[in-house]
């Protein structure tokens, strides 16, 4: 895994700029996602993919201490979907 002081001291020296402008430009990207989706929104990054949200159904689950059987309320939560040019340079390597 990649971590993330390694992307955005890519951007920094792709852009030319320092790595504390990379890193606040990076984290408003992230953060714009997140409210966007907060909102109930969709973004679509062409050439990356989709994010979205989608419902995740109520269900039951077992307390692993304890083998207690629980209710898990439904939930909103985040999605990701690559583009096609995404999936199609990753089976190229």
């Amino acid at each position: 895994m990649v971590p993330m002081r390694d992307v955005v001291k890519i951007l920094s020296d792709n852009f030319d700029i320092t790595y504390q402008e990379a890193k606040d430009i990076t984290a408003s990207f992230v953060s714009a996602i997140v409210d966007i989706l907060k909102d109930n929104g969709e973004i679509n990054i062409t050439g990356l993919g989709k994010f979205s949200t989608k419902m995740a159904a109520a269900r039951k689950a077992r307390n692993p201490r304890t083998d207690e059987i629980v209710d898990v309320p439904a939930k909103r939560v985040p999605k990701f979907k690559f583009s096609k040019t995404v999936k199609d340079l990753i089976k190229e390597n």
